[in-house]
């Protein structure tokens, strides 16, 4: 025969029992609450990383840029016929050759700016650049009349000391036109 005192016995471990089931874990974490702690943990983790990774590198071209430019004579080549214009082909014409300068600063979106200075009066330079090839518009800084008023165009390609490749330009009346070769090289952190 069972004991009274043991039905109350059975009967507490069993109230015990269903009383834990009904609880849940006993840090009051609710159920599945685990799994997207360490989710999060592994988030935070991850974010640390790349938190503490190098930046990405800037282009190679990003920085400041510069050329002598030795401006010569530009010979057009054209026949009478083809509407060869007298002071193109005047040898004895020398009005805005010689050495000058030129500067540029590209930017990480590869937006140029920069300028010329010398036999050419003083040009503002604006472009753009992709990975291989560089694009730039000089326009005079001052306002002169149209001999002396030069404009240009640089096109240059990657090379292995920068970029290479030529200064064409001529005046506002068309009438002198001049180039340079420009091999541009990077300035280093000294300015050199």
């Amino acid at each position: 025969m069972v004991s009274v005192k043991s039905i109350f016995t059975l009967a507490g471990i069993v109230s015990v029992l269903l009383a834990g089931c009904e609880q849940g874990p006993k840090d009051g974490a609710p159920a599945g609450s685990a799994a997207a702690e360490a989710s999060a943990a592994s988030g935070a983790s991850s974010a640390a990383a790349a938190a503490s990774a190098k930046p990405p590198e800037a282009p190679w071209y990003v920085g400041e840029w510069h050329a002598p430019l030795d401006v010569q004579r530009y010979q057009i080549e054209q026949t009478k016929e083809e509407g060869k214009i007298k002071a193109w082909a005047d040898e004895a014409d020398t009005k805005a050759t010689g050495k000058g300068e030129l500067l540029l600063k590209i930017d990480e979106a590869g937006k140029v700016t920069g300028t010329v200075t010398g036999p050419l009066g003083e040009l503002a330079a604006a472009g753009m650049v992709d990975d291989q090839t560089l694009r730039v518009n000089f326009q005079p800084t001052k306002l002169l009349t149209p001999p002396e008023m030069f404009n240009g165009v640089l096109l240059a390609e990657k090379s292995d000391k920068g970029f290479a490749g030529d200064l064409k330009a001529s005046s506002g009346d068309s009438l002198t036109v001049r180039k340079a070769s420009v091999v541009l090289s990077k300035k280093d952190a000294k300015g050199n």
